[in-house]
């Protein structure tokens, strides 16, 4: 049997819709990420009625994403990591490397998906735009459970903590645009995350680091050449291997969250919001957009204490 299926997935599911969008993308000068988005069809690539927001856009208005220069380093290595493992993951389902070019976090990650959940992956890396060309996104995960005919849509996470509400956020995004795109097929509510992490090693801090002589640096873009970037960092340490293989789940129905999503992509609809500018600009001139998104974030940040709280 199988571990993932994506002619299956891509007969089954829709991800777009070809009459409306178009998917594009582009490796950035000095880069080897490929940046995939969505425009309208029928706008000229300069034409700003032709964007859509995509989903790291508006969750960064829910909850903006801050890092003090001197941690940079820790993000990039966490996103290194990250990266190597979504790639390795992807190759080995799609049957591109095998035996010991597969790594162990992917193996992890399909003992417990296929073998103890019974899941195949019927979608991995898959752009997915809403049917009124709102809001698109990236998915990690789809899976499909043959016995009840459903799908779930999740995400693989390699970082120290994913019960965040700014991931469960994100898959709610993604559910209800295939819930839209799919009306005839079960998609589960139920969001999940598969967390796999294995740790060697960990940074020393520098016990001489004070924060007060860096703060110049602070709201700019450093990278590894700045001085700043290894300041409170020491070298590595082995340390005992740390294994951590989980599924973490929760009900994003019954919390609130799919409501929560349904409530921000119709505030995007009802006032044309189309990009990051759009949304900036609708909270300084209008008074009406303003009070709903506040009483949506307000609910955000309420689901967002009570996940904290582990309630």
């Amino acid at each position: 049997m199988k571990y993932a299926d994506f002619e299956f997935g891509n007969r089954e599911l829709k991800f777009f819709d070809e009459s409306k969008v178009e998917l594009k993308k582009f490796t950035p000068p000095g880069q080897k990420k490929e940046i995939r988005f969505f425009r309208k069809k029928g706008f000229n690539q300069y034409d700003p009625k032709g964007k859509i927001i995509s989903r790291s856009g508006l969750s960064s208005f829910r909850e903006p994403f801050e890092i003090e220069p001197w941690n940079q380093i820790l993000i990039d290595e966490a996103n290194n990591y990250g990266s190597k493992i979504d790639k390795n993951k992807e190759e080995a389902l799609k049957g591109i490397i095998s035996g010991n070019e597969v790594l162990l976090e992917t193996k992890m990650s399909v003992g417990k998906m296929f073998l103890k959940q019974g899941f195949i992956w019927v979608g991995r890396s898959q752009m997915i735009c809403h049917p009124d060309s709102i809001i698109y996104g990236e998915i990690d995960e789809i899976w499909y459970h043959k016995e009840t005919d459903t799908y779930y849509i999740g995400d693989t996470k390699t970082s120290s903590s994913v019960d965040k509400l700014v991931y469960w956020y994100q898959l709610a995004i993604y559910i209800e645009i295939m819930r839209k795109l799919n009306p005839n097929k079960k998609i589960s509510h139920i969001g999940k995350i598969d967390w796999v992490k294995i740790k060697n090693e960990k940074w020393v801090y520098n016990r001489d680091f004070n924060e007060k002589l860096w703060k110049e640096w602070i709201g700019k873009e450093v990278s590894e050449k700045d001085e700043v970037y290894r300041a409170r960092w020491n070298e590595k340490i082995s340390i005992p291997e740390e294994k951590i293989n989980l599924i973490v789940q929760r009900d994003l129905e019954k919390e609130g969250i799919l409501k929560l999503a349904q409530l921000d992509i119709d505030l995007l609809l009802r006032y044309n919001i189309s990009s990051i500018q759009d949304f900036e600009e609708q909270i300084k001139i209008n008074k009406t957009f303003l009070l709903e998104n506040k009483k949506n974030q307000k609910i955000y940040d309420q689901i967002s204490e009570r996940i904290k709280a582990n309630v």
